[in-house]
């Protein structure tokens, strides 16, 4: 599966991304994720991504849309996100992303 949610340490979620990802995908991802952010507690992300191929600029679109219409939750709920992408090139989506809407909680870029 190209992302699976890992919540066996909650109030830590592992969010993993493997090779391509569809839009039908992506949106699923997006849901879920809004599920963890929305439901009133504190959390914390990591995204590995060390075996993803970058996103679509559809899909950077709709991350960037997603952050803004759910600011205020990741402000209340979330308590940090670390990224884990091998890929330079993906990095660079993320850097992208973060153009187009700034993440609003603390976070780490790293590629190990």
């Amino acid at each position: 599966m190209p992302v699976s949610f890992d919540s066996r340490s909650d109030p830590l979620i592992w969010i993993r991304f493997t090779g391509s990802v569809s839009e039908a995908e992506f949106d699923a991802y997006l849901e879920t994720t809004k599920a963890y952010i929305t439901r009133g507690t504190p959390t914390l992300f990591v995204y590995d991504a060390l075996l993803a191929d970058a996103p679509t600029a559809t899909q950077r679109q709709k991350q960037a849309a997603w952050l803004e219409q759910h600011d205020a939750a990741m402000r209340r709920n979330s308590k940090g996100t670390a990224f884990v992408i091998g890929n330079p090139l993906v990095r660079g989506a993320l850097t992208a992303i973060f153009w187009i809407r700034p993440t609003p909680t603390p976070y780490i870029v790293t590629g190990t």
